[in-house]
Order: structure tokens, then C-alpha cells, then sequence
């Protein structure tokens, strides 16, 4: 897997979030054409372009998920949380949470690269 650099600059995430989205593209693609020589069915491009339009949503979707997620998990209230019911020692700090907010910044990022992907190609298809 590709990892993110927290202190890198914009510049820099935005190359990775190219090189994840490629990378993206490029499994979704062997992953259809896969599927598509094993049905042996006739496989049409707007069926494909179609189901390629879904995966990628759905793929955009799990990344806002984990970046809500992300970003939740080092808030105050899920500290106190961790301090309370799993009596954790581990203390909240602004630095964590700020930390926390650059990288869930980033699969957002990523996440809305993907959801834009899906409403350009499903505009194509039309």
C-alpha cells in the first residue's frame, strides 16, 4: 500500500492521491475485464462503463466513511470515551486530533477524487 506522508505539502498529497487513484482505476479495470472473460458474455462498453461508474462510487463511499471515521477517532469525545469505558490512559491533545484531521483530510480527498470519477463517467455513458 502507498502510505501518506503527514508533513508533507498539498502539492505532495495531491501526487498521492493521483497515485492512489490510479492504482484505483487500474484494479477496478482488470477487475471487470476479468469478470467480463468469465462470463463469456458479449461485453458492452456501456455495461461496463456502468458497473465501473458503481464500483467507483461505492469505492468513494467507504473513503468518506474512513475518513469520517478518521478524523472522529481522535476527537475529545472519543477519548473520553477510551479513558472512560476501557480505562485507557492514553490523554487527548490538540496535536493528535490536528494530526488525525490532516490524514482523514487527505482520504477525503482521495474520496472525492473517486466520486467525481463516478459522476463524470456515468455522465459520459448517457
Amino acid at each position: 500500500m502507498i502510505l501518506m506522508n503527514l508533513k508533507a505539502s498539498w502539492r505532495d498529497n495531491l501526487v498521492w492521491v493521483v497515485k492512489v487513484n490510479l492504482a484505483c482505476l487500474l484494479i477496478n479495470t482488470s477487475v471487470l475485464l476479468l469478470l467480463g472473460c468469465l462470463s463469456w458474455l458479449d461485453f458492452a462498453f456501456v455495461a461496463w462503463a456502468s458497473h465501473f461508474s458503481m464500483i467507483l462510487l461505492l469505492e468513494a463511499g467507504i473513503l468518506f466513511l474512513a475518513g469520517g471515521l478518521v478524523a472522529l477517532s481522535s476527537s475529545i469525545f472519543a477519548s473520553k470515551v477510551r479513558e472512560y469505558v476501557f480505562h485507557s490512559d492514553e490523554v487527548w491533545t490538540a496535536e493528535k486530533q490536528a494530526k488525525s484531521g490532516k490524514k482523514a483530510n487527505v482520504i477525503l480527498f482521495e474520496g472525492l477524487a473517486l466520486f467525481l470519477e463516478s459522476l463524470v463517467i456515468s455522465v459520459l455513458i448517457l
